[in-house]
């Protein structure tokens, strides 16, 4: 999970995360990579009586990546790749934070109508 810096366009946000970090990471071998954007939260867009939508300040993400690899090793190469650093080096006009978690195992699940 991602957060946008404070001042930082959403459209330069958006082109970081999908065209630039999306980019570097599929050229180092990430594996089944997404990469996601999110609208910051504006209250009037959210205007459902009775319901409060505004969680805290440090719970809003603005982006979300999942990269699959196949080992943690693999994973580690990804992150150390020169095209990998390249982009890290230009982080920080765009993200105050980004939070990892790792998923050992995920199960494909399809629901099926009677």
């Amino acid at each position: 999970m991602i957060r946008q810096r404070k001042g930082t366009r959403s459209r330069d946000f958006r082109t970081f995360i999908h065209d630039e970090l999306g980019r570097a990471l599929h050229g180092a071998g990430a594996q089944d990579l997404r990469t996601y954007t999110f609208m910051r939260y504006i209250a009037a867009m959210w205007s459902t009586p009775g319901v409060n939508h505004a969680g805290p300040a440090h719970r809003r993400h603005h982006a979300a990546l999942v990269i699959g690899a196949d080992s943690r090793q693999q994973f580690d190469d990804i992150l150390k790749s020169t095209e990998v650093a390249a982009v890290i080096d230009r982080q920080e006009r765009h993200i105050t934070a980004a939070h990892a978690y790792a998923v050992d195992r995920t199960v494909p699940g399809i629901r099926m109508k009677p």
